[in-house]
């Protein structure tokens, strides 16, 4: 297996929630353009909706990059005296 295919393998795996948060705000996106087009009930709930979806994959990956960066500086996170 070549470094290449090494990184790419990796990327997938370790990207998910990325790739998730990327598509989450393409179909936000679109549901914003729809509802500046016209504002019905039905469209302001669907961007409610796609708000909602980007806010949990944020709040997932946020921890997910909190515990890579602790893995790698545990140092920093230690418990502080009072």
């Amino acid at each position: 297996m070549t470094d290449d295919e090494r990184f790419e393998k990796e990327l997938v795996h370790d990207d998910s929630l990325h790739q998730q948060l990327v598509q989450a705000y393409l179909d936000y996106f679109v549901s914003m353009e729809r509802w500046e087009a016209m504002r019905t009930h039905r469209r302001y709930y669907d961007l409610q909706q796609r708000l909602r979806k980007i806010k949990k994959i944020t709040h997932q990956r946020n921890t997910e990059v909190r515990e890579q960066f602790q893995e790698v500086h545990p140092e920093v996170f230690k418990s502080k005296p009072k």
